[in-house]
């Protein structure tokens, strides 16, 4: 099953650059009831909503992140390496069915994860919602906002080019003939 295979390297490679932005993960994580309650106030401010309802909804956000960020690193982790099997899938059919070399498919598999998760929401925000796209980057510094996603397509154009271990771990043998 060598579509197997390729699925299974792009996800190593997700898992990859998960860990490496790991940390990052932690550090951001002190800045974000900041972040969340600055942009859930420019986000209702902007429908002119009344004070009292900005303060019942963050009332209620203050529940919910205390909940949502311990489990923020695990929940990242997984959420990447769902996206590494979906665009493993395209990584193996552009090497399969389309006869891209591994490289090649590696490069159009990363630049299609950054054009389809970052350059399009990024550009939907500019364009709907510039704001809360601002309060974003001045709680996150912008360049951390688009590194994991480079970081995935060097990996996997790293994963494609040198042979390791990893290009038997997908394939199991036969347990009969």
């Amino acid at each position: 099953m060598v579509e197997g295979k390729y699925v299974f390297i792009s996800i190593i490679a997700a898992l990859i650059s998960a860990l490496i932005f790991m940390p990052f993960i932690f550090i951001v994580m002190g800045n974000i009831s900041d972040l969340v309650r600055e942009v859930v106030i420019v986000q209702l401010k902007s429908q002119n909503v009344s004070q009292e309802v900005i303060n019942a909804a963050l009332a209620q956000i203050e529940g919910t992140l205390k909940f949502i960020i311990p489990i923020t690193p695990i929940a990242q982790v997984l959420q990447d390496l769902v996206l590494g099997a979906i665009m493993g899938l395209l990584y193996s059919y552009l090497i399969t069915k389309r006869g891209f070399k591994p490289v090649i498919s590696a490069l159009i598999t990363g630049m299609t994860y950054v054009l389809i998760f970052y350059v399009v929401p990024i550009v939907f925000l500019l364009e709907t919602q510039a704001e809360i796209l601002n309060v974003i980057f001045k709680y996150i510094w912008w360049p951390l906002t688009i590194a994991p996603y480079i970081t995935y397509t060097v990996v996997l154009i790293l994963l494609s080019v040198v042979k390791g271990p990893w290009s038997k771990w997908a394939e199991a043998k036969p347990s009969k003939y």
